[in-house]
């Protein structure tokens, strides 16, 4: 007898017990004898396949309609085809799996041995376990809530639940929800299903009196690089020559993010990168504020440098050392936290190392010639802070710009110890991603400091006890232009396998950076948006390029020429001159005239760069011009937005909210509502400006 025969056999007996007067007790007692075959119980290995194979899956299109109506972050998946033979559910996990095996038995022995958690979960929304346990010993039985979350158990992964926005139910959450093992089975790996219906949604209404209710199951499944959403615009665009611009056939396909890669701390992101971008200096504080409260912040330029030449190709992860150079932690408090306090955000965990650069190798193009050091594994915590992190971070009892960094019109909202956060975490303040690796300090500016300290306090000691972070890094810069290696190095965890970099030479359809990087920001996943670095260092990219871009357009122009012999005429002491007067405030711009155009010109490039001190003088000009055209305005009028206070904002955030009839406990507590403004940038600049727009308007 084969080993499905059996199972087929174990199956009908259940079924015959479920059908007895004593159906409970039979059921329970079939599934004490059957836990003692081993060849049921033997632990089950679930990988499931993430990616849809056109030699081996259909794309099931009634199913593909019905997922339009979905929530917008899944419309990308393809729903793969499936027997609708009421098995649905479990016909769609042997899709996903290597080695398909039986799992109803399974799902009925997980059911029966934590039947008071599963009765507790979900008896609310479909009646009684016992009920159920019984229908589900019935081969061909249509499945619910009770064996979502069993299987969750059985394979030890997370289903994610997919319900069209068909016909509203109190239990509409529920259905577009999540589904976790129960602990302590930790989890890796997650699937998603969709519910629908077998026949189209007018056709299923006709036959069920006008109601629409789901009767079948089906997996979604990543689409492979070339793979055609739509296969009518596909065929009409392919038809007249032309490709649309941010489809996988442009090479745009990113691919969903793996657990493998989900849920990593910035010391383990920048572990496993092949580049690195300007160090991160994270700034605690205590005592109300939650690290996911804090809003990051940019200052100066964040360039991108590869690591040291030895281990850029050959060998990842980072060593601690190395790690150390490129994070610093300053805590402003009178004491000093403990490593547990600081795991939520700067753990280190092996396993995860581990897991994270064995899928790159074998997925990402760019890691395939990455080896494995196992000698720097081998000084990697196994969940902890490292303690070169921990030892190397330094402790202000006061600091007299805490205050001021959050002074505003109305009070801090976060202040009140009454709603301070419930996790783990040290409470945060601010963090940010700062320009701390001297790009912008000389090597001659370094040593005249340390001189002047040696003349100043005469000794070296004295000198030592000065905090000078010197933050080394490798004496070639990354190229930054059309480099389409570039940002797939940096965040292996956004481009998860290479690809759909900006400014791909391949792309058919030339896409401008600038544009691909608004796409990236409105991603469906949120995934570049919501990270701690991304969104800065794109923006210093265009920064760079906007700054680059003029001074060689304002080179080109007559009255540039005329002054250009007179510029180049300037040395290195009338510029460092023009500097210390600057410093000072005692510049006189008739003093040299030649200095006087150059300051002028780089004023001109300035004001045209997106955030610099020369744009918010030009603004201040056109302000001042117009003034003197239209006179003083007769009214003055301050706007504090409150985003964390706007359900509006939290909409464009990607919260579930309907905005005609908004219920209060839908909003949240304020911190909840302040870790989702702070996570979010792109749906808060977006609500600003629609927010001001309207205003103005």
């Amino acid at each position: 007898m084969s080993r499905g025969e059996k199972f087929a056999r174990l199956l009908q007996h259940l079924e015959a017990c479920s059908k007895s007067i004593m159906y409970h007790d039979a059921v329970a007692s079939a599934v004490q004898w059957i836990r003692q075959i081993e060849l049921v119980m033997a632990p089950m290995q679930f990988h499931p396949n993430r990616t849809f194979d056109e030699n081996k899956h259909a794309v099931d299109v009634i199913a593909r309609n019905y997922l339009e109506k979905a929530t917008d972050d899944v419309h990308h998946l393809v729903p793969v085809e499936v027997a609708g033979d009421g098995n649905c559910l479990y016909n769609s996990i042997l899709v996903l799996m290597d080695n398909p095996a039986v799992t109803a038995i399974r799902t009925i022995i997980e059911l029966v041995m934590n039947e008071t958690h599963y009765a507790k979960m979900f008896s609310q929304f479909i009646g009684p376990i016992d009920m159920a346990i019984q229908a589900i010993c019935k081969n061909y039985a249509f499945s619910e809530f009770y064996e979502i979350g069993a299987l969750c158990s059985v394979f030890g992964c997370n289903i994610r639940s997919i319900y069209p926005n068909i016909d509203f139910r109190d239990d509409m959450v529920v259905l577009n929800n999540i589904f976790t093992p129960l602990p302590p089975i930790i989890t890796n790996c997650e699937i998603t299903i969709l519910w629908c219906h077998a026949k189209n949604e007018k056709d299923a209404r006709e036959a069920n009196h006008g109601a629409w209710s789901p009767n079948h199951f089906v997996p979604l499944m990543s689409p492979p690089m070339h793979y055609a959403f739509d296969g009518n615009n596909q065929s009409m665009s392919t038809a007249v020559g032309k490709i649309p611009k941010f489809s996988p056939a442009n090479n745009m396909w990113l691919g969903d993010i793996p657990a493998e890669l989900k849920g990593l701390t910035i010391p383990e992101e920048k572990l496993i990168s092949l580049y690195r971008h300007n160090s991160c200096i994270i700034k605690l504080h205590s005592p109300f504020h939650s690290t996911t409260t804090a809003q990051t912040a940019l200052k100066g330029n964040c360039i991108t440098f590869l690591q040291n030449v030895p281990n850029i190709v050959n060998s990842l992860p980072l060593t601690l050392d190395d790690l150390c150079d490129t994070l610093k932690v300053i805590f402003v408090g009178a004491q000093r936290p403990e490593s547990i306090h600081l795991r939520k955000i700067l753990t280190v965990r092996k396993k995860k190392i581990i897991q994270a650069l064995h899928w790159l190798k074998k997925h990402n193009v760019l890691y395939q010639n990455v080896e494995i050091n196992l000698e720097n594994i081998a000084q990697l915590p196994e969940d902890d802070v490292p303690e070169s992190i921990m030892s190397a971070m330094e402790q202000k009892i006061g600091d007299e710009e805490t205050q001021s960094e959050r002074v505003g019109y109305v009070p801090d909202p976060l202040t009140n110890p009454a709603e301070s956060t419930t996790s783990d975490a040290i409470p945060i303040n601010s963090s940010g991603v700062l320009d701390v690796n001297g790009s912008m300090v000389s090597s001659d500016e370094i040593v005249n400091y340390i001189l002047r300290k040696i003349r100043n306090d005469g000794t070296k000691d004295q000198v030592e006890n000065e905090s000078v972070y010197l933050i080394p890094h490798s004496s070639k810069p990354a190229n930054e232009y059309f480099n389409p290696k570039l940002l797939l190095g940096l965040y292996p965890t956004l481009f998860c396998y290479g690809r759909g970099s900006p400014e791909d030479q391949s792309r058919p359809v030339e896409i401008k950076f600038r544009e691909h990087i608004r796409y990236l920001l409105s991603y469906n996943d949120r995934r570049f948006e919501t990270n701690h670095s991304f969104i800065f260092v794109v923006f210093n990219l265009l920064q760079r390029r906007d700054a680059c871009f003029h001074a060689q357009l304002i080179a080109t122009k007559p009255y540039f020429q005329a002054s250009a012999e007179e510029i180049q005429s300037l040395n290195s002491n009338d510029i460092e001159m023009a500097l210390n007067n600057r410093s000072k405030n005692t510049f006189i711009s008739t003093s040299n005239g030649a200095l006087h155009k150059l300051l002028n010109h780089i004023k001109t490039i300035g004001g045209r760069v997106m955030g610099s001190a020369y744009s918010r003088t030009a603004l201040r000009t056109r302000i001042h011009a117009l003034i003197f055209n239209q006179g003083l305005p007769s009214i003055f009028l301050t706007l504090n937005p409150a985003d964390i206070h706007s359900p509006v904002a939290l909409y464009f955030a990607g919260v579930k909210l309907d905005l005609d009839n908004i219920q209060i406990e839908q909003l949240m507590t304020t911190y909840k509502r302040a870790e989702i403004i702070a996570s979010h940038p792109v749906a808060t600049a977006k609500f600003f400006h629609l927010l001001i727009t309207n205003i103005l308007d």
